[in-house]
């Protein structure tokens, strides 16, 4: 009865490899067999990447950035026409390789990667936080003016998959 699987952000990098991680990665690939609608936000993107034959790497050094950025959504299954907006983001991985048989499907000037879509089954993923809040902007001490226009765009985005589940 699952209709669809949406994985979140984590402190912990993909390429860690632990126990749970690897059944996190299984049931990603029993949702993929089954045609079970996925989408990855952050940890959840580069897991996905990882799962199917892409690569995540440390970014900047291994510093993690914070703040908002104005990411381009392509026209695309996910998004039907482009659009761009304003997302948030706190992270130091990132995918750099997307895994065969999926696309890039948004980018911006901070990563050529924000977000790719399977060309064969309902999986997508997003690195930046589609989902934050206020209390993300206070967790992860953003202090961002303007929040809600990332808030605005990014649940539009979240909604749009969950919409799609109905």
């Amino acid at each position: 009865n699952v209709r669809g699987i949406i994985i979140f952000g984590s402190a912990t990098s993909v390429n860690k490899n632990s126990s749970w991680q690897k059944s996190l990665e299984n049931l990603l690939l029993i949702a993929f067999e089954n045609n079970i609608p996925i989408l990855g936000i952050c940890y959840g993107h580069q897991l996905i990447a990882k799962a199917f034959g892409g690569t995540v790497k440390t970014l900047w050094e291994g510093k993690i950035k914070r703040g908002s950025r104005l990411v381009t959504v392509e026209k695309s299954i996910f998004s039907g026409k482009r659009k761009s907006g304003s997302l948030l983001y706190s992270h130091q991985d990132g995918v750099t390789k997307v895994p065969p048989n999926f696309k890039i499907i948004a980018s911006s000037e901070m990563l050529s990667i924000e977000a790719i879509e399977s060309t064969e089954k309902p999986i997508w993923g997003f690195q930046a936080h589609l989902e934050a809040t206020e209390a993300f902007v206070e967790e992860h001490n953003l202090g961002i003016e303007g929040a809600n226009e990332s808030f605005n765009f990014g649940h539009m985005l979240l909604d749009t998959f969950i919409l799609s589940l109905k």
